[in-house]
């Protein structure tokens, strides 16, 4: 990748995968399925060692399995968390709350049908 004019950083203190906001399904099944790979959050700023996710359908909390990921693969901190006896579905908007870290993250995802 060539950056030009520029410095290569975007100016956020986090990315995730799913991005916030609206994406379709059949981008997270590109590749694999988001539910086996995990979704993702990472940071160059944020410390997500010891973080707590929280991931909330229609006011019901989802179980997930949160792992820390090596540093530097990507970004200094990041973390992988998967869905524990539910799947991602078009039509759901899903609320991620990160606790237990110098920054609360929280951001929504809202999952569309592309066919």
């Amino acid at each position: 990748m060539w950056t030009l004019n520029g410095t290569g950083r975007a100016g956020k203190t986090w990315t995730a995968w799913p991005a916030p906001g609206a994406i379709p399904l059949q981008a997270l099944r590109s590749g694999g399925n988001v539910d086996s790979t995990g979704w993702s959050v990472q940071s160059d700023s944020i410390n997500l060692a010891g973080a707590q996710v929280t991931v909330t359908v229609d006011g019901a909390a989802q179980a997930v399995t949160v792992t820390q990921l090596d540093a530097n693969y990507g970004s200094r901190y990041a973390i992988r968390f998967n869905p524990m006896g539910w799947a991602t579905a078009a039509g759901k908007t899903y609320q991620v709350a990160i606790a237990n870290i110098p920054t609360a993250i929280n951001y929504t995802v809202q999952i569309v049908d592309c066919p």
